[in-house]
């Protein structure tokens, strides 16, 4: 894995830095288009671009029993 990225309400965790930077992203849940810096989980591995909307990262991680805080 080249990077990813996890937002949080009071911070970001990263690691690695992005070899690259696109100015939208698709979520790949719901398909709704976000801004990089509005994307709540965004990993880059090999090229491929992964990211979340912060709606679809919630609810999978209610799914589980764990919540943003």
């Amino acid at each position: 894995m080249d990077f990813w990225l996890l937002r949080l309400r009071n911070g970001e965790l990263s690691r690695g830095k992005p070899p690259f930077r696109v100015s939208r992203l698709r979520c790949a849940k719901c398909g709704a288009e976000v801004a990089w810096e509005e994307a709540s989980y965004i990993r880059i591995s090999d090229g491929r671009v992964v990211a979340y909307c912060r709606a679809c990262l919630t609810e999978d991680l209610k799914a589980v029993g764990l919540r943003i805080v």
